[in-house]
């Protein structure tokens, strides 16, 4: 019996053909529990009735920001994901405002739906332009910041090697650290993402836990 804690997420989507795909993408992970839903209508229905923990919602819905609004509102622990999202810094920074805490862009991959949903989950922003637009703007002072946090690297040198990291396990890490996805790590690094992915399988699996945010997170707490 499969006593794993799945994570109830619901998907907003108008194509039958592409929220059905989005479904089996999660659905094939043991971690998610996925609802799919034609319209924000609907979708706030399923949202209350499950208590859903993620929600994603697709900016080239008419009334994005507005409904975006109403269920950070209605459900305060919601994590409310971006698809379609282009990369504009404005934009960027408008989702964030109103409580925008993962970026999918148009091209992501199906791989790359459930990185950035992890990640959000973890309280990081997976995509490195999106990341570095939040920082822009942070970084002018501006009075008014978005919700969203991401981690910051750290020195964890002595950690790693407590757990037995590699040398290349511990630049993976501190890559992980600055909010990069396996796809950006594996182009930094010069190699390919499936040699990055099995080096994340082995850090997850020296540090116990599920998640990349959560090893970078061990990091930190023992550095």
């Amino acid at each position: 019996m499969d006593n794993t804690v799945k994570t109830t997420v619901v998907v907003i989507n108008r194509s039958r053909l592409e929220r059905d795909l989005i479904v089996h993408t999660f659905n094939a992970s043991s971690h998610f529990d996925v609802i799919g839903c034609a319209n924000f209508k609907d979708a706030l229905t399923s949202i209350m009735e499950v208590m859903a923990e993620v929600v994603i919602i697709p900016m080239t819905d008419d009334d994005f920001f507005r409904s975006v609004k109403n269920i950070v509102s209605m459900q305060p622990g919601t994590i409310v994901v971006a698809s379609g999202v282009e990369l504009s810094p404005d934009l960027v920074v408008r989702c964030a405002h109103v409580g925008i805490r993962g970026y999918i862009e148009f091209e992501a991959s199906a791989d790359e739906w459930v990185t950035t949903v992890t990640a959000a989950m973890n309280g990081e922003v997976d995509n490195p332009k999106i990341a570095g637009m939040l920082l822009q703007y942070l970084s002018q002072g501006m009075p008014h910041k978005p919700r969203m946090s991401w981690r910051v690297a750290e020195d964890v040198e002595q950690s790693a090697k407590r757990v037995g990291l590699t040398p290349r396990e511990r630049q993976i890490v501190g890559l992980i650290d600055k909010g990069l996805s396996n796809k950006a790590i594996a182009n930094e690094l010069h190699v390919e993402p499936s040699t990055v992915k099995n080096h994340v399988h082995a850090i997850l699996q020296k540090y116990g836990v599920r998640h990349r945010g959560e090893a970078a997170a061990k990091f930190r707490e023992t550095a």
